[in-house]
């Protein structure tokens, strides 16, 4: 079934709200699981709503928790935020903006954040940095799913790693990446679909390359690249826990598992942002940036290949499509978001016409 962009927007909101976030925070959360929906990243979309609202339920997320600096109001270009637990999606977008802020002054501005919980997909939240005409980027680390090269164990997230580059002509360079082959959520999501896993995905508990989503609560993600995706993986997890004081990858317990013993997961981020007018004016910048991206788009494509793409291009093709075709929601999902809806005494935005 498809649904219209402020039907779902207003839904997810709804949703939120019910579970305590002031509205201006449910709207925040709103957009980044609708944004990714519609750039075609379900993986990180609507199909988490349930599990965000039964943390917050089950105490392991406040849901008002307030946005805190805890190194002073000294000036500069580092901040050190806690998140006092409250949702990842709007710690992670408060975050972003204070170093917006502080960019904006002095050219350069990175956080590293603390006591905050899963945040959604990276993407939501450098791109407000380069929609303000800055480069932004954010990584943060997860629970142990992924093994490091030369190993079966799962010792590292997926730890993954955001990067907004502004242009003009062109939408602009966005990539929002796992460092493990795939990101977890694209697991869930094909088992949600009853669909096996491509190659190169997860290992089971004995180290064995598997198809079937089901191995991975005994097995292990594997990075992506080999040794190269584990390296960087390793390099997130330690800036990102080690400069904040967040838990490191190992002392993560799953967000989604239900219930969690340990309460609050002090999940570490580690985000900012550069002013590109403080080196040269903003127009130059984004002219130069197209330029470059022109090169790439002239690129002759390989054989089978309909063109080269600039990563985020193929997202932004999405989220235009589906602002106007609307978004597609699968059976299986819309059954789940109805009963959501039912229990929280919320309309229903997936109502068919001539439905009861």
């Amino acid at each position: 079934m498809r649904c219209s962009e402020p039907a779902l927007m207003d839904f997810c909101a709804g949703v939120m709200e019910k579970a305590g976030l002031p509205p201006e925070d449910a709207e925040t959360f709103a957009a980044s699981l609708v944004g990714s929906e519609m750039r075609g990243v379900p993986s990180h979309g609507i199909t988490r709503l349930k599990a965000y609202f039964d943390r917050i339920r089950l105490g392991q997320v406040r849901p008002a928790a307030e946005l805190s600096l805890v190194n002073g109001d000294q000036p500069g270009s580092t901040l050190l935020l806690d998140g006092n637990n409250g949702p990842g999606v709007t710690v992670a977008a408060k975050a972003m903006d204070r170093c917006l802020e502080r960019a904006g002054e002095g050219g350069v501005c990175f956080a590293a954040v603390r006591n905050t919980s899963h945040a959604a997909a990276g993407w939501f939240y450098v791109q407000r940095a380069a929609a303000r005409g800055m480069i932004g980027l954010s990584v943060c680390n997860t629970n142990p799913l992924t093994a490091p090269f030369g190993s079966g164990k799962p010792m590292l997230g997926t730890n993954p790693i955001s990067i907004a580059i502004p242009a003009d002509r062109h939408p602009g360079l966005l990539l929002d990446m796992a460092t493990s082959a795939a990101a977890r959520g694209k697991v869930d999501l094909y088992a949600k679909l009853g669909k096996p896993l491509p190659d190169g995905w997860i290992v089971d508990q004995y180290g064995r390359p598997s198809n079937n989503p089901a191995d991975l609560l005994l097995g292990a993600m594997l990075p992506f690249g080999g040794v190269k995706g584990y390296g960087l993986a390793l390099i997130i997890d330690i800036v990102a826990s080690a400069l904040s004081g967040a838990k490191n990858g190992r002392q993560i317990t799953s967000f989604f598992n239900s219930p969690d013993p340990e309460g609050f997961k002090n999940i570490g981020l580690f985000m900012g942002a550069l002013d590109v007018r403080k080196f040269l004016p903003l127009d130059l910048f984004k002219e130069r940036v197209d330029g470059i991206l022109d090169e790439f788009k002239r690129c002759p494509p390989a054989p089978g290949t309909a063109e080269v793409m600039i990563p985020g291009e193929i997202e932004h093709r999405n989220l235009l499509r589906a602002r106007a075709d609307g978004i597609d929601v699968p059976d299986n999902l819309l059954e789940e978001l109805r009963s959501l809806a039912a229990i929280r005494s919320l309309p229903d935005p997936f109502a068919r016409p001539g439905d009861a």
